[in-house]
C-alpha cells in the first residue's frame, strides 16, 4: 500500500529517516528516478562505503530492470548491481509514498534463497532419478514424499501411499521392528544398511536392504525421517547368511586384512576378550597377543601372509596365550586360514578358550596313570609276594600290621592307605620260589 507521510517544509526526506532502523536494505528514489536516501543495511548490501556515495546515483544504476515511475505497489524478483559491477538475485518491494512524489524500495538479497531454491532442485532431481527407493515420512510414519524407485520396488504409486503410514507396508510379524525405527529416528539415531521384509502392492514380501536417517528443519529438530531402500540380492543374502553364521559361532572369529589390522570381529570375539567391535576395528591383531610376545608375533604373521596355508597356530605343539582387554591371560587354541577378495587377501583366526580343554586333558591323563598303576600291581600280585621299605618313621608294631596287610590285599590298595596317611613308602616284589 501506499505510504502517506506529512512532509517537513525544506526536508521533503526527513519523514523517512526511520528506514535507518529498518532490519530491511532499503532506499528512497525521487520522482526522477534518483536515489534520495539509502539506509545502512542498504550501503552494506550494495557495497557502498557511506550513503553518499549512493545518493544522488540513478536508480538504474542499482536495478536497471527497474520500470518507471513508481506510482503502483509491487513485488519482483531483478538482478541488483553492486558497486563494481557485481550482480545480485534480489526481491524489490516498491511501496510509493503519496504526497511526496517519491517512492521506497525495498532491496532483499535472494543469494541464499537462490542457492537452497538450487539445491532443492538438484536434491529432488537426485531423488527422482535415483535407482533406489526413497522415502519421507513424519514421526509419525505419515509417509510425504515417495519416488518413482519406490513405485518400481513395492509397485505403489505415489499418489496411493501418500498420506498413508509406513506401517501398512510392513508384514504383521515386522510391526514391532517398524516401532523400533520410528523411536530411533525420534531419539537422531541413524540406521545402516539393515535387512528386513516389507510388502508390495500385491501383497507378496520382498527382502529389502534399508538405511534409515532422521529429517531436521532449519532449527535442528527432528520432524521425520528418509528411507533408502532396495532389494537384496542373492548374494547379499548369502553373505547375510556367512555373517549371520559368523555371530552364531562359539568360537572368537576375527580376519585381519594384509597390513595385519582386523577388519571383522564377530560377537564371540567382544565376550571372549572384552573388546567391544568397534574398539578393535583398525587395531593390528597384535592387541589380541601378550605384550612380550608382541614383536615376535609380527614377524610370524608376516611370514604366514608370504604363504598362507589353513593350518592351526603354534610351533610343536606349544601352548598359545590370549590377552583380554583387562590384561589377563587364558591358554588359546588358534587356526588360521586365507581368502582372495576383491579388498585383497584375508586372514580368519578362529580363537577358543583352551582353559577347560587343559584341565580335562590333565584329568584324564591323571586317571589313565591311576588305571596303569593299577593293572600293574594286580599283575605283579598274581606272581610275588612283598615287602614295604617304609620312608617314614613307623613304630614297629605299626610296621609289622602293614607288612601282613600286604599279603591279604594288592600292593595298590596298601599304597593307598599308605598314601591316604602321609607315609612315603616303595613296594618291592619278592618272586615266590
Amino acid at each position: 500500500m501506499p505510504v502517506t507521510v506529512n512532509p517537513v517544509e525544506g526536508d521533503p526526506v526527513q519523514p523517512l529517516a526511520f528506514l535507518g532502523a529498518s532490519p530491511e536494505p532499503a532506499v528512497v528514489v525521487d520522482a526522477d528516478g534518483h536515489v534520495v536516501y539509502a539506509n545502512p543495511n542498504a550501503c552494506r548490501l550494495l557495497a557502498y562505503d557511506a550513503q553518499d556515495a549512493l545518493v544522488g546515483q540513478p536508480v538504474k544504476a542499482i536495478l536497471p530492470d527497474l520500470a518507471m515511475p513508481l506510482t503502483e505497489p509491487a513485488i519482483a524478483e531483478q538482478t541488483a548491481v553492486r558497486r563494481g559491477g557485481w550482480p545480485l538475485p534480489a526481491e524489490v518491494a516498491i511501496i510509493p509514498v503519496v504526497d511526496q512524489a517519491a517512492a521506497i524500495l525495498v532491496v532483499r538479497d535472494l543469494t541464499d534463497r537462490k542457492r537452497a531454491a538450487t539445491a532443492e532442485s538438484r536434491l529432488a532431481l537426485v531423488v527422482r532419478s535415483s535407482h533406489e527407493a526413497i522415502i519421507a515420512w513424519t514421526l509419525d510414519g505419515v509417509i510425504t514424499d515417495w519416488n518413482p524407485a519406490a513405485t518400481e520396488l513395492y509397485g505403489h504409486r505415489a499418489e496411493e501411499v501418500i498420506g498413508r503410514r509406513t506401517r501398512e507396508l510392513v508384514p504383521a510379524h515386522r510391526q514391532a521392528e517398524e516401532q523400533e525405527i520410528l523411536a530411533k529416528i525420534g531419539r537422531g539415531e541413524v540406521i545402516a544398511r539393515h535387512h528386513t521384509v516389507r510388502h508390495r502392492a500385491d501383497g507378496s514380501p520382498i527382502k529389502v536392504s534399508i538405511s534409515v536417517l532422521p529429517i531436521t528443519d532449519d532449527s535442528g529438530e527432528i520432524v521425520g525421517g528418509a528411507s533408502i531402500s532396495r532389494a537384496v540380492t542373492s548374494n547379499e543374502l548369502a553373505e547375510a547368511k556367512i555373517v549371520g553364521l559368523l555371530e552364531a559361532a562359539p568360537d572368537a572369529i576375527v580376519a585381519i586384512d594384509a597390513s595385519g589390522r582386523i577388519v571383522l570381529a564377530n560377537a564371540e570375539t567382544t565376550r571372549m576378550l572384552g573388546y567391544p567391535r568397534d574398539e578393535l576395528i583398525g587395531q593390528p591383531v597384535e592387541i589380541l597377543i601378550p605384550d612380550e610376545l608382541r614383536t615376535r608375533h609380527v614377524e610370524f604373521r608376516t611370514r604366514y601372509i608370504d604363504d598362507p596355508v589353513n593350518r592351526p597356530m603354534g610351533i610343536g605343539g606349544q601352548q598359545l596365550m590370549a590377552q583380554r582387554k583387562d590384561g589377563s591371560r587364558f591358554p588359546a587354541d588358534i587356526s588360521l586360514s586365507s581368502m582372495e577378495t576383491d579388498e585383497g587377501l584375508l586372514v580368519a583366526a578362529a580363537i577358543r578358550d583352551a582353559t577347560e580343554r587343559l584341565a580335562e586333558q590333565a584329568e584324564h591323563d591323571r586317571l589313565k596313570a591311576v588305571a596303569e598303576a593299577e593293572r600293574i600291581c594286580r599283575n605283579l600280585s598274581l606272581k610275588y609276594h612283598r615287602s614295604v621299605i617304609f620312608a617314614g618313621k613307623l613304630s614297629f608294631r605299626r610296621e609289622r600290621w602293614y607288612q601282613r596287610l600286604l599279603h591279604n590285599e594288592t600292593a595298590f590298595a596298601v599304597q593307598r592307605r599308605l598314601q591316604l596317611e602321609g607315609i612315603p613308602m616303595t613296594v618291592l616284589p619278592v618272586r615266590l620260589t
